[in-house]
């Protein structure tokens, strides 16, 4: 059967078509009447239920309008959009807007999910009891178009006037036995260009402090778990991975600390390793450098051991080359550097004082030989125009016994 609009039937030339309405009966005293639109069942396929907007020749096509009833004293009506369990899977539900194929355009359609003013938004998946949970997927748009690039994905929270911004989440399921769900990051691949930038940034605060950033492992009953920074392979150079404490205008620049955790069988070993090579060009190096000033003096270069407890020593700084096979092993350079208006930077080797013991020696040991002659101490003031610099050996004094 057909239903119909009127008076202009099915076809007009120059006005609009006719309208066609369902209503249901009002109540002053209980609910309004339903609407059902039911179709057909059948032995192989249920019939299907298809609602149109009308074609448009030069202007928009028609509309779908899907609006639920307003209420005076309580909530509007619902929404519901839903398949039915079946008896091997249940139906699925799409959204979709035309594509560019059939009439040519610019942009294809646009599908926005909006509430009303604070209304949240919640698009989750049932739990299942007998299969692996649904997956959840949000993918922006490829092109094949030259010179054009692919959609964006854009998650932003609430912002606000007067209170907090709203949070960005996002968590990994859980698991009771096994081993809970990763998050994985990853920019984009090219096979001609450059691959894509990952760029994780707090933001700025015009009037107070600056968004902050924390990256954390879980903990575990065994161990923790490893984070790791590391740069991509290269046939060429490797990349470089920078850690870089924030400017200031008008204060101190940022600290940059590296510690190595607590444990109650002994600390952390915190490792600096220069890169290896793997060719005959010598491995990487490792540069402690401390800051420029542009008119102070420039950062120290301390190298100090914690101090002990009530009980034990303190640590031990050792300073040692690498071994070598078949060439001189490297060496120990102490240095200061050159002045060009006063005199140059000390160099001094000194033990510690004590108070209840005698005083710790200072020895100088050069190096000794199986199969030919052992190195020589040599001991060199410095040479001047007007005078060499002396060369003083002096024993110590003692307060009450004899000198050294």
């Amino acid at each position: 059967s057909t239903l119909s609009s009127s008076p202009h039937g099915r076809h007009s030339l120059d006005l609009p078509g006719g309208t066609v309405n369902l209503s249901s009966g009002t109540s002053d005293a209980g609910p309004g009447g339903d609407i059902s639109l039911l179709s057909g069942a059948g032995s192989l396929s249920g019939g299907s239920v298809r609602v149109s907007g009308g074609q448009g020749a030069s202007g928009e096509g028609g509309s779908l309008l899907f609006s639920s009833g307003v209420s005076e004293a309580s909530l509007s009506g619902d929404v519901m959009v839903g398949t039915p369990g079946g008896g091997m899977q249940s139906g699925s539900i799409s959204l979709q807007t035309g594509s560019l194929s059939e009439f040519g355009g610019d942009v294809g359609g646009e599908i926005s999910l909006s509430t009303g003013s604070g209304g949240p938004i919640s698009l989750s998946i049932e739990t299942s009891s007998v299969s692996n949970g649904g997956d959840a997927s949000m993918q922006a748009g490829s092109t094949l178009a030259g010179n054009m690039d692919g959609g964006d994905v854009l998650i932003v929270s609430g912002s606000s006037l007067t209170g907090s911004g709203g949070k960005a989440q996002v968590y990994a399921g859980s698991s009771d036995d096994g081993p809970g769900g990763s998050i994985a990051i990853a920019s984009g691949a090219s096979n001609k260009g450059n691959a894509g930038n990952v760029d994780i940034a707090a933001k700025s605060s015009m009037k107070k402090d600056g968004g902050s950033m924390i990256m954390q492992t879980g903990s575990g009953a065994d161990s923790a778990g490893d984070l790791r920074l590391s740069a991509g392979l290269s046939q060429n150079d490797g990349a470089l991975i920078s850690l870089v404490g924030s400017k200031s205008t008008n204060g101190k620049g940022g600290n940059l600390t590296a510690t190595a955790g607590e444990g109650l069988l002994g600390g952390g070993t915190l490792t600096l390793n220069g890169g290896k090579s793997m060719s005959t060009a010598n491995g990487g190096n490792i540069l402690l450098s401390s800051g420029i000033s542009d008119f102070g003096n420039s950062g120290n270069v301390a190298m100090v051991t914690a101090p002990s407890s009530i009980v034990g020593e303190s640590g031990s700084v050792r300073i040692k080359t690498g071994e070598a096979y078949n060439d001189k092993s490297g060496s120990i350079t102490i240095e200061t550097g050159k002045s060009d208006s006063i005199s140059s930077g000390r160099v001094s080797i000194s033990t510690g004082d004590t108070s209840k013991n005698d005083g710790s020696d200072v020895e100088i040991t050069s190096g000794a030989s199986l199969t030919s002659e052992g190195g020589e101490l040599v001991l060199r003031s410095g040479k001047g125009i007007r005078k060499g610099g002396d060369v003083t050996v002096s024993a110590g004094i003692g307060t009450t016994a004899l000198g050294g």
